[in-house]
């Protein structure tokens, strides 16, 4: 299966808020209304890696 295009950009902004959160700009959410997302849709995107990224943290931390 391919991605399109707004796929691809939502993966490539996920994996930078979770790899480098404090390098993001106004710019990256920029790059996801350009292919189609809106803010609704950004916040959400947000919203679903920060609560992810959440658990994994507390899970890693407890040593589970």
């Amino acid at each position: 299966m391919e991605l399109s295009e707004a796929e691809y950009a939502m993966l490539e902004f996920a994996e930078k808020l979770t790899l480098t959160s404090s390098n993001m700009r106004e710019a990256d959410a920029q790059k996801l209304r350009d292919v189609g997302w809106t803010d609704r849709d950004i916040l959400d995107i947000v919203h679903v890696c920060a609560y992810f990224n959440f658990r994994v943290r507390v899970v890693d931390g407890l040593g589970l």
